[in-house]
Protein backbone atom coordinates (compact mmCIF):
# COMPACT_ATOMS: atom_id res chain seq x y z
CA UNK A 1 0.00 0.00 0.00
CA UNK A 2 1.48 3.25 -1.16
CA UNK A 3 1.60 6.30 1.20
CA UNK A 4 -1.04 8.35 -0.91
CA UNK A 5 -3.60 5.64 -0.64
CA UNK A 6 -2.77 5.15 3.33
CA UNK A 7 -3.38 8.83 3.81
CA UNK A 8 -6.36 9.14 0.97
CA UNK A 9 -8.13 5.63 1.07
CA UNK A 10 -10.65 4.98 -1.27
CA UNK A 11 -10.05 8.00 -3.04
CA UNK A 12 -7.21 6.79 -4.44
CA UNK A 13 -9.00 5.55 -7.48
CA UNK A 14 -9.47 6.14 -11.38
CA UNK A 15 -12.92 7.44 -10.33
CA UNK A 16 -11.98 8.96 -7.15
CA UNK A 17 -9.21 10.88 -8.75
CA UNK A 18 -11.27 12.46 -11.72
CA UNK A 19 -13.88 14.06 -10.09
CA UNK A 20 -13.98 17.19 -7.66
CA UNK A 21 -12.97 16.05 -4.19
CA UNK A 22 -15.94 16.65 -1.61
CA UNK A 23 -15.36 19.94 0.41
CA UNK A 24 -13.12 19.36 3.24
CA UNK A 25 -11.85 15.65 2.35
CA UNK A 26 -8.28 14.77 2.42
CA UNK A 27 -7.83 14.80 -0.76
CA UNK A 28 -9.64 18.64 -1.30
CA UNK A 29 -6.77 19.45 1.26
CA UNK A 30 -4.14 18.01 -0.63
CA UNK A 31 -4.76 19.43 -3.75
CA UNK A 32 -4.75 22.98 -2.19
CA UNK A 33 -0.80 22.34 -1.62
CA UNK A 34 2.23 22.73 -3.62
CA UNK A 35 5.10 20.20 -3.54
CA UNK A 36 8.58 21.06 -4.59
CA UNK A 37 10.52 18.10 -6.85
CA UNK A 38 13.42 17.58 -3.97
CA UNK A 39 14.52 14.19 -4.20
CA UNK A 40 11.65 13.00 -6.20
CA UNK A 41 12.51 14.62 -9.84
CA UNK A 42 12.11 11.31 -11.80
CA UNK A 43 8.75 10.36 -14.58
CA UNK A 44 7.13 8.28 -12.38
CA UNK A 45 6.74 10.02 -9.39
CA UNK A 46 6.39 13.38 -10.94
CA UNK A 47 3.33 11.77 -13.57
CA UNK A 48 1.87 10.38 -10.25
CA UNK A 49 1.63 13.77 -8.36
CA UNK A 50 0.26 15.22 -11.69
CA UNK A 51 -2.69 12.92 -10.73
CA UNK A 52 -3.20 13.96 -7.67
CA UNK A 53 -2.46 18.11 -8.58
CA UNK A 54 -1.94 20.20 -11.80
CA UNK A 55 1.44 21.16 -12.76
CA UNK A 56 0.55 24.67 -11.87
CA UNK A 57 1.49 23.28 -7.79
CA UNK A 58 4.54 21.58 -8.34
CA UNK A 59 7.57 24.05 -8.21
CA UNK A 60 12.00 22.78 -8.24
CA UNK A 61 13.26 22.30 -5.26
CA UNK A 62 16.43 20.68 -3.95
CA UNK A 63 17.89 19.53 -0.90
CA UNK A 64 20.95 21.69 -0.73
CA UNK A 65 23.34 21.78 -0.15
CA UNK A 66 22.36 17.75 0.27
CA UNK A 67 20.63 17.22 -2.96
CA UNK A 68 22.55 17.40 -6.01
CA UNK A 69 20.79 20.52 -7.78
CA UNK A 70 22.29 19.38 -11.17
CA UNK A 71 20.62 15.95 -10.66
CA UNK A 72 17.53 17.17 -9.74
CA UNK A 73 17.22 19.81 -12.60
CA UNK A 74 18.21 17.33 -15.13
CA UNK A 75 16.03 14.97 -13.82
CA UNK A 76 12.08 17.57 -14.06
CA UNK A 77 13.57 18.27 -17.66
CA UNK A 78 13.33 14.46 -18.59
CA UNK A 79 10.33 13.63 -16.84
CA UNK A 80 7.80 14.33 -19.14
CA UNK A 81 6.62 17.64 -18.23
CA UNK A 82 5.35 19.66 -21.39
CA UNK A 83 7.38 23.31 -22.00
CA UNK A 84 4.68 25.27 -20.36
CA UNK A 85 4.96 23.00 -17.21
CA UNK A 86 8.66 22.80 -17.18
CA UNK A 87 8.06 26.78 -17.54
CA UNK A 88 6.43 27.02 -14.53
CA UNK A 89 7.70 24.30 -12.46
CA UNK A 90 11.00 25.97 -13.00
CA UNK A 91 9.83 29.54 -12.49
CA UNK A 92 6.19 30.89 -12.79
CA UNK A 93 4.30 28.63 -9.91
CA UNK A 94 6.55 29.69 -7.30
CA UNK A 95 5.64 33.43 -8.15
CA UNK A 96 2.29 32.46 -7.46
CA UNK A 97 3.12 32.73 -3.45
CA UNK A 98 6.26 34.54 -3.91
CA UNK A 99 5.02 37.69 -6.11
CA UNK A 100 7.53 39.91 -5.22
CA UNK A 101 10.06 37.95 -7.27
CA UNK A 102 7.94 38.63 -10.38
Amino acid sequence: MSIAQRFLGNQVTAEGLSKPPEANSRLHHVRRFYYDTAGSANPVQLQSLKLLVPASQIVFGTDFPFGNVGATAAGVQTSGLSPAELQGVFRDNALQFLPKYA
